[in-house]
């Protein structure tokens, strides 16, 4: 990957956390002076040690990891009895934490290493070379300045706990919903009071008040996002290892790792990427020798970037590698029942079936598709996130994995609709289109309404019904919203339309989400109305079937 450039951000983490372990450090020393050897402060002293050695190796500190390093040694000397805990042993060490904090700050403040940590590092090879009776034979070294700088020091960063965040969130929430009662009320009262000053003070605050609070709003969105680099970094090793691993040449390119998203993405899109990259390394690129006789070099190459596109961040993982053969995924869809063998797909569409269950068992992999174990493991967690994957592949010049992910889980775009009088909300990144239909576009098969849409039958339900209320649209005709899931396709009937919105997601209780199962959260609208947002996934799944009428499995035949 050539040369590692440490960004300021990146310093300043490694800092926060180092000056937290070289916290741990001097408390743990100061025990066991005081107290003796003690296996629970022993352990509390190599934790956090050990945390310090692996940041500053991946930082490329290599002198201030091998000094830790060293200073490991000798704390495991301690704990095993093989060296007295005298005072000299201990100036030693103390004198050895302060010259490691010198290291630290340095290092950080000009993104390279400074600080020569050599004679402190002899000094600890010494007491490993002599043993036990080392430190009271050894003569006092003259007494190093005391160390009062790092009291002083000052921090610009704050840890938060994630759920205070949240919390604060929601307040911002409520915010917004009593900014925009605000406003009407303002512009109420100044229509009751034309030409008078009041009126116009009153919204002259007001519009400072929406101000303030978007700009509220705004930073603690930004609070909560963190750089796709926080994701990306665990892969160079992960891709080194399985390569050497499969007896194959590797390169991981990393592209956009400054790309900003929700913590709460960050926190959950690494296991679906890790599965990628794997499946990337095992199944997709061929060993060198088959590359060479293939016309490519023996070196493989992986990229894994991400990009923000409006408010949504796409991660594409593409390899050089075999690709995958579209003839034979469909002889194993067919095989399995997942389509029927005269069923007329594109080969597109049949690539898109590597992410089915079906696909998904050992015995599925060869040579010729080389994909497919596990990936429906994959479709669940990016749906879980309100996402979409997709594969596009290329036999024998290599494929590519598209994931589109919301850039936040906090505040969504959401597709407003209304049934019975009460508005719902639906995630508008599961939404594929919506459409007004007439009675005689719907049709009862096995029991259940379905919608023909383009030469395809499509499952209709009634949203009405899923929260037994009665009305709604029904065979008299409505507007359907057409739900995508891979290549299945739902179809949710409601009265009318109301248009695109930003909706903040609030949790609830889990007692309301156990009696109905398709809600996902609920928000606030400005009006100060509460509206529940639907969650896609489960109707798909059909947790439980109420009036849904198994309409999902009919989605995933379909």
């Amino acid at each position: 990957m050539g040369d590692f450039q440490v960004s300021a951000e990146l310093l300043n983490i490694f800092l926060e956390d180092a000056r937290g372990h070289l916290e741990a450090l001097d408390r743990g020393l100061l025990g066991l002076e005081r107290e003796g050897l003690d296996p629970e402060t022993m352990t509390g002293l190599l934790g956090p040690l050990h945390t310090l050695k692996g940041n500053s190796g991946m930082l490329g500190f290599s002198g201030i990891k091998d000094y830790v390093h060293r200073l490991e040694d000798v704390l495991g000397r301690m704990r095993d009895g093989q060296l007295d805990l005298s005072p000299v042993l201990f100036d030693r060490l103390f004198a050895g934490a302060s010259a490691l904090r010198d290291a630290v700050e340095k290092a950080c403040q000009q993104s390279r290493e400074v600080r020569d940590l050599s004679p402190e590092q002899a000094a600890l090879d010494a007491l490993l070379k002599a043993g036990p009776t080392a430190p009271a034979a050894a003569p006092v070294a003259r007494r190093a300045a005391v160390d009062t700088q790092h009291v002083a020091a000052r921090s610009n960063m704050v840890r938060v706990d994630f759920a205070q965040l949240d919390h604060l969130l929601n307040l911002v929430g409520e915010l917004v919903v009593y900014r925009t009662k605000l406003q009407e009320v303002g512009k109420e009262a100044a229509s009751l009071l034309p030409g008078q000053e009041v009126g116009r003070s009153l919204l002259d605050t007001v519009h400072q008040i929406t101000g303030v609070s978007s700009q509220l709003q705004e930073t603690i969105m930004d609070i909560r996002m963190l750089p796709m680099r926080h994701v990306f970094e665990r892969f160079p090793r992960l891709v080194r290892d399985l390569a050497r691993q499969q007896g194959k040449e590797i390169e991981l390119i990393l592209e956009g790792e400054e790309t900003r998203v929700d913590k709460a993405i960050i926190d959950e899109v690494g296991e679906p990427l890790v599965h990628m990259i794997r499946n990337s390394v095992d199944h997709g690129i061929e060993t060198p020798a088959r590359r060479v006789a293939k016309g490519k070099t023996a070196t493989g190459t992986i990229l894994l970037s991400a990009a923000q596109e409006s408010n949504q961040v796409v991660i594409t993982i593409m390899d050089d590698g075999a690709g995958i053969d579209a003839a034979q995924v469909r002889g194993k869809a067919v095989a399995r029942g997942l389509i029927k063998a005269d069923e007329n797909l594109s080969d597109r569409e049949v690539v898109q079936l590597i992410f089915a269950e079906g696909l998904s068992t050992a015995e599925a992999v060869t040579d010729l598709s080389g994909r497919g174990v596990g990936l429906d493991v994959v479709v669940k967690s990016i749906e879980r996130l309100n996402g979409l994957v997709e594969a596009e592949t290329v036999p024998g010049v290599g494929t590519k994995f598209i994931i589109q992910l919301p850039l936040t889980l906090a505040i969504i775009s959401a597709l407003m609709v209304e049934v019975g009088g009460r508005t719902y909300a639906i995630p508008l990144g599961s939404v594929v289109e919506s459409l007004k239909f007439r009675p005689e576009d719907v049709t009862r098969m096995n029991g259940r309404d379905t919608l023909r849409l383009r030469e395809r039958i499509i499952p209709l339900s009634h949203l009405a019904e899923l929260f037994g209320q009665t009305g709604g649209a029904g065979r008299e005709g409505g507007y359907a919203v057409i739900l995508g899931r891979g290549e299945k396709r739902l179809g949710l009937a409601v009265d009318r339309l109301q248009g695109q919105q930003e909706v903040v997601i609030k949790a609830l209780d889990p007692t309301v989400t156990s009696v109905t199962f398709a809600v996902a959260g609920a928000t606030i609208l400005g009006d100060g109305r509460v509206v529940l947002i639907l969650d896609v996934a489960a109707l798909f799944e059909g947790k439980r079937k109420m009036a849904l009428g198994g309409a999902a499995a009919l989605a995933g035949g379909s």
